[in-house]
């Protein structure tokens, strides 16, 4: 098993490199965020569940 932290930074390259790197692997999304609104976890949430929800649609 292996973490990847993501929603750290507001780099889009760093998210479209970590995208890119889970991208043909299983992977499970675990959001933590103090607040609930901040800006990064909630961008690259909706980013990697975009990509989770390709992956179900079309598998491969």
């Amino acid at each position: 098993m292996e973490l990847v932290f993501a929603g750290n930074d507001i780099s889009a390259e760093t998210l479209v490199a970590k995208l890119n790197y889970v991208k043909d692997k299983k992977f499970a999304i675990n959001v933590i965020s103090k607040s609930g609104t901040t800006l990064e976890p909630s961008i690259a949430f909706r980013e990697f569940r975009n990509l989770l929800e390709q992956k179900e649609v079309n598998p491969w």
